[in-house]
């Protein structure tokens, strides 16, 4: 039932975030998310989202923030099981991601300092240089593997005294995959401890310090 449900409202043109009107993605209402990352980053800053799905929170919390350039990352193809609609391939998923990813486009057009970059996050990676971004926001494939893989592709490309902001600490082993990424790296990163807001939907926030 809830598979049919997300196949409709994405056909229909909806919104899953709270059912917007065409063209405009709603708030999700996470408020406190909101309000803690919105605290982090700065104006000017050059950012990106990966893991994008709707756009609700770049639309609504990166973007109001001014950056100089935000880059939107998801390969809108259903390749991980932590997705909403956990990675089904029927040809209605596909055809629901497909018109989902036509609506950020619709939603994000009139911004030019806004890029989509439709790819695999680690590939989408690959096209940048090191000590590029200010922050990078990770809310992609949520199993361990896809964490660790995000944070190993995104790691050398913010800046340092950038940050790597995270989603759903408390989700799955998001959080072992964190804390294993943060034994790694112990020498080169600061983590800013516990993750605030919700204990699911947690937001974990490292600084790159060298």
């Amino acid at each position: 039932m809830i598979k049919k449900l997300f196949i409709l409202c994405c056909l229909s043109g909806v919104f899953l975030c709270s059912g917007s009107l065409l063209g405009e993605p709603r708030h999700d209402n996470r408020i406190d998310r909101h309000n803690y990352v919105s605290s982090l980053v700065k104006p000017g800053d050059v950012g990106a989202e990966v893991g994008v799905w709707q756009g609700c929170f770049s639309y609504h919390t990166l973007l109001p923030r001014q950056p100089s350039k935000l880059y939107l990352i998801d390969s809108w193809a259903g390749d991980a099981e932590s997705d909403p609609d956990r990675g089904d391939q029927s040809s209605s998923s596909q055809l629901a991601r497909k018109h989902m990813y036509e609506q950020v486009q619709e939603a994000f057009a009139p911004y030019p300092n806004v890029e989509i970059i439709k790819m695999k996050s680690d590939e989408a990676a690959a096209c940048f240089p090191d000590n590029f971004f200010d922050y990078v926001y990770i809310d992609g494939d949520h199993s361990y593997e896809g964490v660790m893989k995000d944070l190993e592709s995104y790691f050398p490309k913010v800046k340092i005294g950038g940050l790597i902001i995270g989603d759903d600490y408390g989700w799955g082993r998001v959080s072992v995959a964190v804390q294993d990424f943060l034994k790694k790296y112990n020498d080169r990163i600061y983590w800013f401890g516990d993750p605030c807001v919700q204990p699911r939907e947690g937001q974990y926030v490292i600084r790159k310090v060298r």
